[in-house]
């Protein structure tokens, strides 16, 4: 009678684990904790995400179950469309947002934007607090029909673009092209005190380090026997990379409000695809918008730069076209590599992955092998003013569906305090959120590194720009192509083409060549699915 009495009670005991452990996994439902947040464990690491929920919980008596991604978009899209192990909040890069709210996936974070933070000028409501220059890109209309723009997503980070420097080597580097460079670039020994400031700078830059590299007096005397080529660049899986040049000169050559081409529009201009109509319905769109003579040029600088009158790579790595974003900042950082690029396309997160990847110190010597900085895309023109390009690709969203909605929301609001996103900047080492605040040493009173000092110093001392139509002040206003679609200024050409191109343009300019076939591609392939679904009017091919 014992027996069968505990066998009856360990029946019961499984079935009633059992059933717990059901209703766990019940797709939308968290009974481990009292918010779940999945990240993107990327360039900042954790330390950030775990000292920020640490302080949440502690704020609020609340759990946070936090899961590490080692993807970009973190799964967010198929663990919403399938409701299995959903999360409460989403943090992540190119997670797909906007086609999200189209499904109707995304919660509505109106009253979060709306919401009152505490900064250093007081109170202000989030919407106010984020850069101006991009809160809009985050509003869209659930479906075509609803008239409401509301936010679905809030800025997770920027981005900012550019290049970066090996201080070490250029200080090495001796001015002996005939090409004439900015004034206070050369000291009084003829090297190079800072970095290439316009486009013929970098010319001569770059036949400097050729020239430094082919056994001159200069990298004897450091008994130095690396291979230095003067610009790095990623042709892998980050490909896209090179948008950084790219995208900065055709900004800078095109205008960024006003456009420098008669009749062609600015570059926020491109971004709303010439839509002239503010109706949800009946929108305009010029395909012109693709031929900008700004993008033509940027395309053309580019292939001016990269490639020889063979077609062949010059000024690169000897095998950029196979190394990845993650193998170039390998090259460039380490000594025990052989051959290194002096300046190399970066984004802010540069210093964060070599020291996760243990580049920085590749001979194991306890210090960091070189000494770089962040800088400035070099200028087409002398006087133009410096601009940096912004990726808003990093973003953070919440579920529909999630089963703690409103603490989730409670969340974010606690997240844009100027207080957590000084602590954000400290705990990546100058990761940057794009909200109006001031995150340098002089005002925050935190110690950064050098590379983080130079990466405020261009941040703060540029024009940042994002790839949003910025002359639209009113949101029906933006073009349903970017608004829904979000297309890119290369349309359906992969960044491989556009390389391609450049190499064998065909007898016309690169930029001519690739404008063409991106236009060409856009009007056979996706434009009649635009005019459709978005209901067109006066298509201007």
């Amino acid at each position: 009678m014992k027996k069968v009495l505990i066998i009856v009670l360990l029946l019961t005991l499984f079935m009633i684990t059992g059933c717990t452990e059901t209703k766990s996994n019940t797709p939308g439902v968290n009974t481990k904790a009292d918010l779940k947040i999945t990240f993107f464990n990327g360039g900042y690491g954790e330390d950030w995400i775990n000292n920020l929920v640490k302080r949440f919980e502690e704020a609020k008596n609340v759990t946070v179950e936090i899961i590490k991604s080692e993807e970009g978009n973190v799964g967010a899209e198929n663990s919403m469309k399938s409701g299995y192990n959903l999360s409460d909040i989403y943090i992540g890069e190119s997670i797909p947002w906007k086609s999200l709210v189209q499904s109707g996936l995304l919660a509505d974070l109106s009253s979060v934007y709306e919401t009152e933070v505490e900064t250093r000028n007081g109170k202000q409501k989030i919407k106010d607090f984020i850069d101006p220059l991009c809160v809009g890109y985050f509003y869209s209309q659930r479906q075509l029909q609803k008239q409401e723009y509301v936010p679905w997503a809030m800025p997770w980070t920027v981005q900012p673009n550019a290049m970066a420097y090996n201080e070490d080597i250029l200080k090495a580097i001796k001015h002996v092209s005939t090409i004439e460079v900015t004034e206070g670039l050369i000291g009084t020994d003829l090297k190079w005190v800072s970095y290439p400031k316009t486009y013929q700078d970098l010319l001569a830059f770059s036949e400097d380090v050729i020239a430094f590299n082919n056994n001159s007096s200069e990298k004897q005397a450091l008994n130095d026997t690396h291979t230095y080529v003067p610009f790095g660049w990623a042709g892998g899986i980050n490909i896209d990379s090179i948008s950084f040049l790219i995208t900065t000169w055709w900004a800078e050559s095109q205008g960024l409000r006003t456009s420098k081409y008669e009749g062609e529009g600015s570059f926020y201009d491109f971004f709303n695809y010439g839509n002239t109509v503010n109706s949800n319905v009946g929108q305009t769109v010029d395909m012109g918008v693709f031929k900008q003579s700004g993008l033509a040029l940027a395309y053309n600088t580019f292939a001016e730069y990269i490639i020889d009158e063979k077609g062949a790579f010059k000024n690169s790595l000897s095998n950029a076209y196979n190394t990845n974003l993650q193998q170039l900042q390998q090259l460039f950082v380490a000594n025990k590599v052989k051959e290194k690029p002096v300046l190399a396309i970066a984004s802010s997160y540069l210093e964060n992955e070599v020291i996760k990847n243990r580049y920085i110190d590749s001979d194991l010597d306890g210090k960091q092998d070189v000494n770089f900085k962040f800088m400035n895309i070099p200028k087409l023109n002398a006087s133009s003013s410096d601009i940096l390009y912004g990726r808003l690709s990093d973003c953070i969203v919440v579920p529909a569906k999630a089963a703690h909605l409103d603490l989730a929301k409670e969340f974010l609001v606690f997240m844009c305090s100027e207080e957590e996103i000084d602590n954000f900047a400290k705990d990546t080492n100058g990761g940057i959120r794009p909200f109006n605040c001031d995150l340098r040493e002089e005002v925050t009173g935190t110690k950064y590194s050098a590379f983080t000092n130079s990466l405020f110093d261009v941040y703060y001392n540029s024009e940042v720009f994002y790839e949003y139509p910025m002359n639209v002040t009113d949101y029906a206003g933006v073009s349903h192509i970017y608004r829904y679609n979000d297309p890119s200024y290369h349309g359906n050409v992969s960044w491989i083409q556009v390389l391609n191109i450049m190499q064998d343009p065909g007898g016309k300019t690169p930029g001519e060549a690739i404008c063409n076939e991106v236009t060409t591609r856009l009007t056979t392939t996706e434009l009649n699915n635009w005019i459709r679904k978005f209901k067109l009017t006066n298509i201007t091919k």
